[in-house]
């Protein structure tokens, strides 16, 4: 007997066998034409620790990769998407590269601003009927309904849901506590993770995921609404019909960053929400860093439409030079110069209309082995968040002169899984494929070709001479890792794998290389190892060996200089595509 076994989407030959790339060649293609300047590319980051953040008080792959890439003299065309709301959104925490964003918690209530009505929560879009956003129809948020609560270690029962329940997804409760029973520790609005389901009718909530079961009182609450992940709820910023709103933060660029130099075209670009109701609107708003207003809309009209959909808004200016500018969504006025509702936000930017390069960063996650990034991926991130997002990120680099190519990079390997221990090659495989097939499916969804969609993986930097994964708590064994990334991206012909490890060694990033050259190659060595030190301090502390040296320091702050780890990597990352 036969078994057929079905191709996965978006198969081609495989042409890159080592020793630095091995798969598919179209992340190859990709980065060689927008060296080029044939063509754009949008870089997706997500993974560990590694990916970096601001807030993270390191650099990162996001950082090191946009300095890489300046270094290199590739034109810089665009800011990541800045999300309006991030409640369960996959935009974790960018930087923003030479710039920096308010950034807000994810709570889902966020009471910022005073208004005439006081303090006003951003809430969840969710309009009533049948409405459009991808250019087919969707329905509207999914809840459970029937739920009550059958045992003090946070079992719940549920009329027959919609959609399958699964382990490691998360359900959102919001509301004000009544009726019966009771849940520890519940603050209006939480998100739980399902540790255990029936599929349907039953499932056990903890606060964190695959942790213990949350302690409960049996019952039937009223009052609150139950939400699983991966319904048609977008995470936008909404507010309510005649709901007045001020948040004066927004998107920064400093006056360093390529965008702000003198005699710049840029675009400030709002996606957002239209109603079949009227009277709401925004006020689209730039400032430079005097506080000059850089043009003048007010408020925009942006509430009445033929149905519930999303629209896009871009206002311009030409940059002076040696300032930085902000932009806000949500400049408050008199009379008609107010953000009112009913209105709703997705994300922001800033671009230019030239070909180049921009990166976005999915997923910062913190401490998680590749089992468990996979996981969050795959059963936290709701598939419309994914396609609103992706849909901006093609459209915006279509209209600035791109004909929409996205590269997905993503690295793991150095933590372990509280559930499953170390990290293993068939764990760190399977989460790879698993990564790569949540993103195709969202890119053929939207009706996008997935010839102009590629990745790019890697298994964690080399943390010690034996290469096993974390030093000091994990003794797992890269090296079979590694191996087995290399061999996934020839038997997968449709993804790219690189041997970072053949980049820079342990040797390597412990001696040091030096500061690169105006070709972005390594010059002479100056000492500093590319280890990120315990204190963030270039020359002093011991080095924390999870994490390579980035741009901040605890003594002057941000510090953009090309002799840390992440800058040096990802010049040889782009040099191996280039050469492969």
């Amino acid at each position: 007997m036969r078994t057929r076994i079905l191709p996965r989407i978006g198969t081609q030959p495989s042409l890159n066998r080592g020793p630095n790339v091995y798969g598919s060649d179209k992340a190859s293609r990709f980065v060689s034409d927008l060296a080029s300047g044939t063509d754009s590319l949008d870089i997706i980051l997500l993974g560990d620790s590694n990916t970096g953040s601001a807030i993270a008080g390191m650099w990162g792959y996001h950082q090191g990769f946009c300095e890489a890439m300046n270094g290199k003299g590739w034109t810089f065309y665009g800011t990541p998407l800045l999300a309006a709301k991030n409640g369960r959104e996959i935009n974790n925490a960018p930087d923003l590269w030479r710039g920096g964003i308010n950034y807000f918690a994810p709570t889902g209530s966020f009471l910022s601003g005073i208004t005439s009505g006081g303090a006003t929560a951003y809430s969840i879009w969710s309009p009533t009927g049948n409405w459009t956003r991808y250019g087919g129809s969707g329905v509207n948020g999914t809840f459970l309904t029937g739920v009550s609560i059958t045992s003090t270690t946070g079992d719940f029962a549920c009329s027959a849901a919609a959609a399958e329940l699964r382990g490691g997804q998360t359900v959102t409760i919001e509301g004000t506590f009544g009726g019966t029973g009771d849940i520890s520790g519940y603050t209006n609005p939480k998100t739980y993770y399902i540790v255990a389901t029936n599929g349907s009718t039953t499932f056990q909530l903890s606060t964190s995921l695959n942790g213990t079961p949350i302690t409960t009182t049996a019952g039937t609450p009223t009052g609150l609404t139950y939400t699983p992940a991966n319904d048609s709820r977008d995470d936008w910023a909404y507010i309510s019909s005649a709901t007045q709103y001020f948040q004066s933060s927004g998107l920064y660029i400093n006056s360093d960053n390529p965008l702000a130099t003198a005699g710049n075209t840029l675009y400030y670009r709002i996606r957002y929400g239209t109603f079949i109701t009227s009277g709401g609107g925004f006020c689209p708003m730039v400032f430079n860093g005097s506080s000059a207003e850089q043009f003048s809309p007010r408020r925009f009209q942006s509430s009445t439409g033929s149905s519930y959909s999303y629209a896009v808004r871009e206002d311009s200016w030409v940059t002076a030079g040696t300032t930085s500018y902000r932009g806000t969504w949500s400049f408050v006025g008199t009379g008609s110069d107010v953000c009112k509702g009913p209105m709703a936000i997705a994300n922001q930017s800033f671009y230019r209309r030239t070909k180049g390069w921009s990166i976005h960063s999915h997923a910062y996650l913190g401490g998680q082995s590749s089992d468990m990034i996979a996981s969050t991926i795959k059963n936290n991130v709701p598939l419309t968040v994914m396609q609103n997002n992706l849909q901006e990120i093609r459209e915006r680099q279509i209209t600035a002169g791109g004909t929409g190519r996205v590269l997905l990079m993503y690295q793991a390997g150095i933590n372990s899984s509280p559930a499953s221990g170390q990290e293993t090659a068939s764990k760190w495989v399977a989460a790879a494929r698993d990564i790569w097939d949540v993103y195709k499916a969202a890119w053929v969804s939207l009706g996008y070709p997935l010839e102009d969609l590629a990745c790019c993986f890697w298994c964690s930097h080399q943390a010690n001479s034996a290469d096993t994964s974390n030093p000091a708590t994990v003794p797992g064994n890269l090296i079979a890792v590694r191996a087995a990334a290399n061999q996934m991206a020839i038997d997968v012909p449709d993804m790219t794998v690189i041997d970072i490890k053949r980049l820079l060694n342990y040797n390597q990033l412990l001696m040091g290389t030096g500061d690169i050259g105006a070709a972005g190659n390594p010059v002479a060595s100056n000492g500093k190892p590319y280890y990120q030190r315990i204190n963030n301090w270039p020359t002093a502390g011991s080095d924390f060996y999870e994490h390579l040296s980035g741009g901040w320091t605890n003594i002057v702050g941000p510090v953009y200089h090309p002799t840390d780890g992440y800058t040096i990597m990802c010049n040889n990352i782009l040099n191996a595509l280039l050469s492969a």
